[in-house]
C-alpha cells in the first residue's frame, strides 16, 4: 500500500505511509505527518515533540482490518509563542477511535442494524459505536430551523432519580416539540424555570402546554418565555 492508498480508500490527507506489517488478520501502517503547522495561527515556524502513539481503525481492506499508527505531537510555535497538541485531521472528533471515513460507514449502517451486530462485524467497541452516534446526532440537531413552527407542545417526563446535595430528588426532562410535524426541537433539565408558560395559553384537560409562535420569545441562553400580546 502507498500513501495514494490511503487518501482515495480512507480519506487521510497530509500524511505520508512510513510503514506496513501484516499479522493476526490485521494490516497496520504506520504514518507520519508530512509538516507540522500551528493550529492556532497556523505558522510553520514550530517545535514539535512526540508525546503517544495512537492506533485508530480504518476501513478495512478485504479480510483484513486496518489499522493506523501515528504520533501525537506537542506544538510549540515561535510566532505566537503558545504550545499546543496536534490535531489529526482524519478524525471525526479529537478523542475518536475511527477514521471519519469508518465513522461515516458505521452511523449509515446504524439505519438498518443495532449497535451490537455492527460492533461484532467491523470489530468496533459497543462504546465508541455509541460515542460516534451521539457526536453524529450533536451535529445533526445542533441547528434547528424554527421557521415553519406555528405551535409547539410542551412536557415533562420522569426519567429517573439523582442525588442534589445529600437528597435523593425526582429527575425530569422537559420536551418541546412541533405539534405539526412531530418534530422534537428541544430537550432540557425540567422543574425548573427553563419554560415559563402563560395560564391564558394552556388548555383544560391536556398534559401539554400549547402555545402559538407570536406568544414566543426566545432568550438565551437557549430559554423559550410565553408572554401575552408579543
Amino acid at each position: 500500500m502507498q500513501t495514494s492508498d490511503i487518501y482515495h480508500t480512507q480519506g487521510i490527507r497530509s500524511f505520508k505511509l512510513k510503514s506496513t506489517h501484516y499479522g493476526d488478520g490485521k494490516c497496520v501502517l504506520n504514518i507520519v505527518a508530512k509538516e507540522h503547522r500551528c493550529p492556532l495561527c497556523a505558522s510553520g515556524k514550530v517545535s514539535v515533540y512526540p508525546e503517544r502513539e495512537r492506533e485508530i481503525q480504518g476501513q478495512s481492506c478485504g479480510a483484513k482490518r486496518v489499522y493506523f499508527k501515528v504520533w501525537v505531537h506537542r506544538i510549540y510555535c515561535h510566532k505566537c509563542r503558545r504550545q499546543s497538541y496536534e490535531q489529526l485531521n482524519f478524525l471525526p472528533y479529537s478523542k475518536a477511535r475511527v477514521t471519519r471515513s469508518l465513522a461515516q460507514t458505521l452511523i449509515e449502517l446504524r439505519r438498518h442494524m443495532p449497535l451490537s451486530a455492527i460492533s461484532e462485524h467491523y470489530h468496533v467497541d459497543y462504546d465508541t459505536l455509541k460515542a460516534l452516534e451521539v457526536n453524529y446526532l450533536e451535529r445533526k440537531y445542533s441547528r434547528i430551523c424554527l421557521k415553519d413552527v406555528r405551535v409547539i407542545g410542551v412536557d415533562e417526563i420522569h426519567v429517573g432519580h439523582e442525588w442534589v446535595d445529600g437528597i435523593r430528588r425526582q429527575k425530569y426532562l422537559t420536551i418541546v416539540r412541533d405539534l405539526n410535524s412531530g418534530k422534537v426541537l428541544f430537550v432540557g433539565d425540567g422543574k425548573g424555570c427553563d419554560y415559563r408558560i402563560c395560564p391564558e395559553h394552556q388548555p383544560a384537560g391536556l398534559g401539554q402546554a400549547l402555545l402559538p409562535c407570536h406568544a414566543i420569545r426566545r432568550r438565551p441562553p437557549g430559554r423559550f418565555y410565553g408572554h401575552r400580546g408579543l
